[in-house]
């Protein structure tokens, strides 16, 4: 018998200067609007009938899970019981909460005769993201999709923020670098403009490297125009505007859809 070949995978050799990638940058930096509106909506919904902050945070933490298509519940089980567990000191704040995260992860290793060591993070939603990710159901994309979400929530009303010390009045400056949450729809906007083999990582290192922490929250908008202006699924997904997707979105704003698909149009024309 003999041995298969191992893989390589491709070399990430993507200009990430590319005029291409600059422009796409501006037109979503001119049109934050948009998403921060649609995205408010959403959470509203979600958490109108909380009536704690650890309520806010329990239903927005499984908020964000449900949304992703490939979620193992069976494998998030043991968060859900330790997150059930918690005090409510230990929910209180991000800081708190990561703490509470760190200690539970280091527990369920000790369980396994395994050891996990938290590295020494830039500032507590990099700490988060890392703590979150030590536990099982947690991938690097859910993760990803809940920190960025959860930045931009304490940047929105406060009737929807569980965490004081997650406002910008706490903490005014973004140190680390929030993950793109790289998903199917995002994959073929960087396919398109030209990425031989785009995945979440090569994606994030790219991206992380040329661009600061906030405008990493910039190019999260990209997943909004790229779902309304995408139609079909995997690998054969055409660009155009879906007015389905529009419609069938309880937060979109159908009031400015005429708005809204002339800029879905020029956003098109920038993916190429």
């Amino acid at each position: 018998m003999t041995n298969k070949p191992k893989t390589e995978r491709k070399k990430d050799d993507f200009d990430w200067k590319h005029a291409r990638v600059e422009n796409l940058f501006a037109f979503l930096d001119g049109n934050t609007k948009w998403n921060k509106e649609f995205q408010e909506r959403e959470y509203t919904r979600s958490l109108a009938g909380c009536i704690s902050g650890r309520d806010r945070l329990v239903c927005f933490l499984h908020l964000n899970v449900s949304t992703q298509s490939g979620a193992d519940m069976d494998e998030l089980k043991p968060f859900w019981e330790a997150l059930h567990r918690a005090t409510p000191e230990q929910t209180s704040s991000l800081k708190a909460f990561n703490r509470y995260l760190a200690q539970q992860a280091e527990e369920a290793a000790r369980m396994k005769k395994k050891t996990w060591t938290p590295q020494p993070a830039t500032d507590e939603w990099e700490a988060l993201s890392r703590a979150l990710n030590a536990h099982l159901g947690w991938g690097t994309k859910t993760t990803a999709l809940f920190v960025k979400a959860t930045i931009k929530l304490h940047r929105g009303p406060k009737a929807l923020h569980f965490w004081p010390d997650a406002t910008p009045e706490m903490a005014p400056l973004l140190k680390s670098k929030p993950f793109l949450p790289v998903d199917r729809v995002i994959l073929c906007i960087f396919r398109k403009l030209g990425h031989t083999c785009p995945r979440f990582d090569n994606i994030n290192s790219g991206l992380r490297r040329e661009y600061t922490a906030e405008q990493m929250l910039t190019w999260d908008d990209l997943w909004f125009w790229g779902f309304f202006t995408q139609t079909g699924g995997g690998d054969e997904r055409i660009l155009g505007w879906n007015p389905g997707k529009f419609w069938s979105q309880l937060s979109s704003s159908k009031d400015d859809e005429s708005e809204l698909r002339a800029l879905g149009d020029e956003f098109v024309q920038l993916v190429g």
